[in-house]
Order: C-alpha cells, then sequence, then structure tokens
C-alpha cells in the first residue's frame, strides 16, 4: 500500500518516542541552561532588591478585678472594666500620643536610617503610623471554649508593619506603656477634680450651719436683751432658782401656772439675763454648739488627708509584649528564587519543544 509523502510526515511527526523526545531535549541543553540561569538570576536580584516587611504583634485585655478594686477605692470616680479599657484604647490610638512618642523617643532618626532629607516631620511621622493597627477581640473565638467551664477573656491586639522590627517592637511597648501612664493620670485629674468639688459641696454645708448658728445667737441676744427689760421693770433682779429647789413653792407655783416652764426673766432676773447677753456676744466660735459640724468635719479632714495611691495600677493586662519577628510577611526570598528557577526551567523546556517542533526535518534520501 502506497501512502502519500504528506502522509508519511504526519507518521513520522507522531511516532516519536519518550527517549527520541528527551534526546531532543538534551540537544538544547544549553538553551534551557541559559535561560533558566537567566531568569533564576534575575529573580535573585529582585529579591535582593525588595525590603522586607516585618509585622510585629502586642496583645493586651482589660484591667485586674485588683486594679479595678484599688481605682475605686479611695477615689472619687466610680469606674468598671469596660470603662478603664475604653480610656485606655482612646488614649493608646490617639495620634497626638503615637506622634509624641514616635518623636521624643528619637523613632525619627531610627526609621530613617538613610537620612533621606524629610520636607515634612508631620506627614512623615503620620505615614510610618499608618500602619499602626488594633484588632478588636474575634468573638467567633469564644465557639472555642463552648465546652469548658469559663469563658475567657478575648484579647485585643496592636500591630504595626515595617523594615526594623526591633524598632517596631520597642515603638509598640512604648505606646502601651505611655497609653497606660496617661490614662492613669486622666483618671487621677477626674478624682482630684470630684474630690475637689466634693470638698467645696462639704465646705458649703459647713458654712450654711455656722451661718445658721451665728443668726440664731444673734436672735438669741436680741429675745434675752427684750426679756432683761421685761426683769428689770418688774424688779426681778436676782434668779429664783432656789424656788425649784423649795418643794412647797415649787407646789404653789405648779397651782398657779401649771406645768408650764416658768419664764426667763423670773427665772434668771435681770442680772442672770444680762449675764447671758454678755456671754453670747463674747462668743467667737459657734462650731461646738453645732451637733452636725462635728460629723461633718471628721469627714472633711478624711477626705483632706486621703491619697490617691495607684502605684502599680494597669489599666490593661499585657498578654504578649511586642518582640521583633526573623521572618517577613510580605515577601520570602528563598521562596521566590526557588520559584523563578523551576519556573524558568519549565518554561525554557517548553521553549525547547516549541522550537524543536518548528524546526524543518531532515529529508531522507531515495
Amino acid at each position: 500500500m502506497n501512502h502519500a509523502p504528506e502522509e508519511i510526515n504526519y507518521i513520522k511527526n507522531h511516532e516519536l518516542t519518550l527517549g527520541e523526545l528527551i534526546n531532543s531535549i538534551l540537544i538544547k541543553k544549553n538553551l534551557i541552561a541559559s535561560l533558566t540561569g537567566f531568569i533564576t538570576i534575575l529573580g535573585l536580584l529582585y529579591a535582593l532588591s525588595i525590603t522586607p516587611n516585618y509585622q510585629v504583634n502586642t496583645s493586651f485585655i482589660s484591667a485586674s478585678n485588683s486594679s479595678i478594686t484599688k481605682i475605686n477605692n479611695g477615689i472619687y470616680v466610680d469606674e468598671m472594666k469596660e470603662s478603664v479599657l475604653s480610656s485606655f484604647l482612646i488614649q493608646l490610638m490617639s495620634q497626638d500620643l503615637q506622634k509624641e512618642v514616635f518623636i521624643e523617643n528619637d523613632f525619627l532618626t531610627i526609621f530613617n536610617k538613610n537620612n533621606i532629607p524629610i520636607d515634612s516631620i508631620d506627614s512623615y511621622v503620620s505615614g510610618v503610623l499608618e500602619s499602626v493597627k488594633l484588632n478588636l477581640p474575634d468573638p467567633s473565638k469564644v465557639d472555642d471554649y463552648q465546652y469548658y467551664n469559663y469563658l475567657p477573656e478575648l484579647d485585643y491586639q496592636l500591630t504595626m508593619q515595617g523594615e526594623d522590627p526591633k524598632a517596631i517592637a520597642k515603638l509598640l511597648n512604648l505606646l502601651v506603656e505611655e497609653a497606660n501612664s496617661k490614662t492613669i493620670a486622666a483618671l487621677l485629674a477626674e478624682n482630684n477634680f470630684n474630690k475637689s468639688n466634693y470638698l467645696k459641696k462639704l465646705s458649703l454645708e459647713k458654712k450654711i450651719l455656722l451661718n445658721q448658728a451665728n443668726q440664731a445667737r444673734l436672735n438669741q441676744i436680741v429675745i434675752l436683751t427684750e426679756t432683761g427689760e421685761i426683769a428689770k421693770s418688774l424688779g426681778v433682779i436676782e434668779n429664783n432658782f432656789d424656788m425649784i429647789y423649795n418643794s412647797k413653792v415649787k407646789a404653789d407655783l405648779t397651782i398657779s401656772i401649771g406645768d408650764n416652764l416658768l419664764p426667763e426673766w423670773y427665772l434668771y432676773g435681770e442680772e442672770g439675763i444680762l449675764k447671758k447677753i454678755e456671754l453670747l456676744k463674747n462668743r467667737t466660735n459657734n462650731g461646738p454648739y453645732i451637733p452636725e459640724l462635728v460629723a461633718l468635719n471628721s469627714q472633711i479632714n478624711q477626705i483632706e488627708l486621703s491619697n490617691s495611691d495607684l502605684d502599680n495600677v494597669s489599666m490593661m493586662q499585657v498578654n504578649l509584649i511586642s518582640m521583633p519577628l526573623t521572618s517577613p510577611v510580605n515577601f520570602n526570598s528563598q521562596i521566590f528564587v526557588l520559584l523563578a528557577f523551576v519556573g524558568s526551567f519549565l518554561m525554557s523546556i517548553l521553549l525547547s519543544l516549541i522550537i524543536i517542533s518548528l524546526e524543518p526535518e531532515e529529508k531522507t534520501p531515495t
């Protein structure tokens, strides 16, 4: 059976064995090696030119029960875990606080190691701090503890990315410390404000009591003056206290006036009333005659001597102190170079096969 030349070429093209295919590829080994090496070197140079980016984390939960108890013990505020943590988070994410910590601790020099000219320090610092993120607790993690008898508190995470993991770790730790200090300072300021207002309130109550007592003293002087004039007009000069202790006279008085008290003008007489008026006029301190004032003064003294001690108190509990990482999060140069090598090797083999398929076949002698 005879075949046309086209049919013979078609059969030959499809009768290529695996060995012949390998031999064909080996013929192009120089091309494969050159292309693979070239692309791998390019990948290596690119990997070396990329600056690695690191992410550093620090995590924390709300303040301990002992800290909350100490905050509310002897301090004129009423705080709960949630309110204390909220105040801390507000301070932590404050741009003013972050910039203050960044500049005052010389991070401007640390992050700009090459001394690149900076047109605007504020813009530069804002750009660096853009990567500072606060990750809220993930509610879905609650399901992980559904079989336990207690529910652990989920933590908050403060993260930042950059080229220098040591500097980032130091910055995050300082941010947490400064936010904690600022929150305590704000709490003390609030306490002092409330304490001052409370003392003003008690002082006003004290002043009112003293004014009332003084007015009562003046009123009593007026009344006694009128009573003395009555005693003088009736000729009652001396007191008549002896009549109270005389049983016969006391009985007669009871019959005449009943159980009513004897009038002061009669009981004290003019001399006794004038003496009482003199004592009232010479009185310089009405405090001992005000029973409520004793308790009020004691309360004021206790408040003035109280000391709002918040030493060793923290507005949160650190779960994880930020530590510098050794592996970048955005780029792994070793994996990149390996992928460049494998990809270029496979691509060069494919290119070699394409070249082989396009090469003209050698004619067999007739």
